[in-house]
């Protein structure tokens, strides 16, 4: 899975964090505060996949399987949303290529 933490903008960075800046500690802060928040809705979502998955609901895969990195560290829903988008477009039925099993209809 691939999870990106809030980040500062117009910040300066400063590289050994050594340097006084004016508001940088307030600013760590809420940097702090925004990535906790984060961190508690990723967790709270990821147990109640979890959840569904012990009750029945739902297998791993399905309710994982929009995160899987794949190679080129690229996630499947990277890839297929602008295919799906494609196909709401155009009304056609979407080309997924390289897949391992032909789809049953």
């Amino acid at each position: 899975m691939v999870i990106s933490l809030p980040q500062p903008d117009g910040i300066p960075a400063v590289p050994d964090g050594s340097a006084e800046v004016p508001g940088r500690e307030a600013t760590a802060k809420v940097l702090e505060l925004n990535a906790r928040r984060l961190w508690h809705a990723f967790a709270l979502s990821t147990e109640a996949k979890l959840a569904a998955v012990a009750a029945g609901v739902a297998t791993l895969e399905s309710e994982f399987l929009a995160h899987v990195v794949l190679p080129g560290n690229r996630t499947v829903i990277d890839e297929l949303e602008p295919v799906i988008a494609s196909a709401y477009r155009s009304g056609q039925h979407p080309s997924i290529s390289n897949t391992a099993t032909p789809r049953a209809d």
